[in-house]
């Protein structure tokens, strides 16, 4: 290995006691290939099986946790003991050349496009009608928020018998955490809506509960992760700053968490920098790492497509999680290893098969296109995959030929 990369491979240790042995992370990306109920398919494990050597922390597309939160058609669910045999061998096949296996768990909230279409309702904090959805949001009674925050319990308990390493809490990308965090579409009055403590308390409750059910039902280290959008701002809406991230990731350091997750979107996202507030042009990650400390590590994602800008990334955070590299490229992490830099490539054309690529990538092309990253063979490859007969899509999702 080039020396110039060594950094890349040094042991990285949780809070928890736990140690990967390098600074590779796949990220988590839906790919939208399970079956109608959320269970695995035969394309998810051979996904994963491809990827085990892609980073030393393996992340799934996010699962949803309560049969009223789908967004996509074809994602993982983890709201039953049905997804449980599926999972179980996900997990084995993440784990099989020695990464630790992460189940990212998520409620949609608002987002949830495929429930309103089947079931006529959408969850979120607060009764609103957005502009940029069809349908209006329902907000939540205290007994559906309780009941929310005990299905996050429930899908950890489900990621522990299935033999998962750690669970994240999936609190960004406009999402039923974030939902609640945000100004924009929380308007509750109550201990859930109006301050930052208050706003932060949804958040707080549920990482309280994984911790509890974790070090309850898990005869092991568990590792417990929190993914963040540090901000949320959409012009002259503004539904929350960095500096509010920053008092939220403050008490889950405080409370334990293993490690942050901060999720920022488009081309070269690792570098952004603050839009506004007290660290405005700063870079977003270089502060989130400050405050931290390094009393857990933080994951950096967004348009790392090549051995440099993994190296530049660990200059922005503790470990480096590539999302569509590691669907066109999963032996990246290894070709830096063995000193092949100079065969990274990707470009998938003619590799599809070999690369094991779900058919329902091509339904999130969308997503893979806007980071940047992925060259223009690669992204009219994907536009070539054969979605089976079977296979709908709610109305708001991306429509292909």
């Amino acid at each position: 290995m080039n020396s110039r990369f060594e950094s890349l491979f040094r042991p990285m240790s949780f809070p928890n006691g736990i140690e990967v042995s390098g600074r590779f992370v796949m990220a988590p990306m839906v790919i939208n290939s399970s079956n109608a109920d959320g269970t695995v398919t035969d394309a998810d494990i051979a996904y994963f099986k491809r990827r085990a050597k892609t980073g030393q922390l393996l992340i799934t597309a996010a699962c949803y946790n309560d049969i009223m939160a789908q967004w996509l058609d074809y994602q993982y669910g983890i709201f039953d003991d049905k997804h449980l045999p599926g999972m179980t061998e996900m997990a084995q096949a993440m784990k099989s050349e020695g990464a630790k296996a992460i189940m990212q768990v998520y409620h949609t909230g608002r987002e949830a496009s495929v429930t309103q279409r089947d079931y006529g309702v959408a969850y979120g904090p607060s009764t609103i009608k957005f502009p940029f959805l069809e349908y209006e949001v329902t907000g939540m009674s205290e007994r559906k928020i309780q009941d929310v925050i005990g299905f996050f319990g429930d899908a950890t308990r489900r990621a522990i018998k299935a033999g998962f390493d750690g669970l994240e809490i999936h609190g960004a990308n406009h999402y039923l955490i974030q939902q609640f965090f945000s100004t924009t579409s929380n308007k509750r009055t109550d201990k859930w809506g109006g301050s930052l403590e208050k706003r932060s308390a949804f958040a707080l409750a549920i990482f309280d509960e994984v911790k509890r059910v974790a070090q309850e039902e898990s005869a092991e280290p568990f590792i417990l992760g929190y993914r963040i959008s540090p901000e949320e701002i959409h012009g002259s809406d503004i539904g929350y700053t960095l500096d509010d991230s920053l008092y939220l990731i403050e008490q889950l350091v405080s409370r334990g968490v293993d490690y942050i997750h901060s999720s920022l979107w488009g081309v070269d996202s690792y570098k952004s920098t603050a839009a506004m507030g007290a660290y405005e042009n700063q870079s977003i990650n270089q502060v989130i790492k400050s405050v931290i400390n390094k009393r857990c590590p933080l994951i950096v994602v967004g348009g790392i497509g090549s051995a440099e800008a993994a190296l530049d990334a660990l200059e922005y955070g503790d470990l480096v999680a590539m999302a569509a590299a590691a669907i066109a490229e999963p032996d990246f992490a290894e070709k830096i290893r063995t000193d092949r830099v100079d065969e990274i490539t990707l470009n998938i054309t003619g590799r599809m098969e070999e690369l094991k690529i779900p058919y329902g990538v091509k339904t999130v092309r969308w997503i893979l296109e806007s980071s940047g990253t992925l060259p223009q063979e690669t992204l009219d490859a994907l536009d070539t995959l054969k979605l089976p007969d079977h296979y709908v899509m709610a109305s708001d999702q991306r429509i292909f030929n």
